[in-house]
């Protein structure tokens, strides 16, 4: 019979007998999100080179992981772009009153 590492649903052990530690054992163990263990895990898969620059502190996990995925930070322009369209239609229009409605003074113009 080989050794397996079969993984059960919750936290079992593996045919070997070793303990499971799911993401959420994890991330309790290392007091930090079960995202963060996520995009660990992605970071160890995708670019293991990058795991000793974490261990050194010259990289965060999150850097490491936007450099991973090949996906940038998202920026202040995006954020606003996905608030405005999750936001309800009075919202929007709260927003626009107030725009509206402040000094022109007050207002930054980006072009």
């Amino acid at each position: 019979m080989q050794n397996e590492n079969t993984t059960t649903q919750a936290g079992g052990t593996t045919a070997n007998l070793q303990p499971v530690l799911t993401v959420k054992v994890r991330a309790r163990m290392a007091n930090v999100s079960e995202r963060m263990i996520y995009m660990a895990m992605a970071v160890l898969r995708l670019r293991p080179d990058l795991a000793d620059e974490i261990d050194a502190g010259r990289l965060s996990v999150a850097k490491a992981h936007r450099i991973a995925t090949g996906k940038a930070k998202a920026t202040s322009w995006d954020r606003l772009l996905t608030a405005w369209n999750n936001a309800t239609d009075d919202d929007r229009g709260r927003l626009v009153f107030a725009i509206m409605k402040a000094e022109p003074g007050a207002q930054n113009d980006p072009a």
